[in-house]
């Protein structure tokens, strides 16, 4: 079986305290390879720089 590159985003970050979300999956043993907004474009151009990185 060939192996898929995977990553898990939490995307609308504009909309929430970063500081409490990144408790809260704690919290509740969430992981996340990155916190992005589409809005704003925090954190996009990085998620899609390492995904290639992955890709590659």
């Amino acid at each position: 079986m060939p192996k898929i590159p995977t990553m898990v985003v939490g995307n609308k970050i504009d909309l929430v305290v970063v500081k409490e979300l990144k408790q809260v999956l704690k919290q509740q043993k969430i992981a996340t390879d990155f916190l992005t907004s589409a809005k704003t474009g925090d954190e996009v151009n990085t998620l899609f720089f390492n995904l290639a990185k992955l890709l590659h």
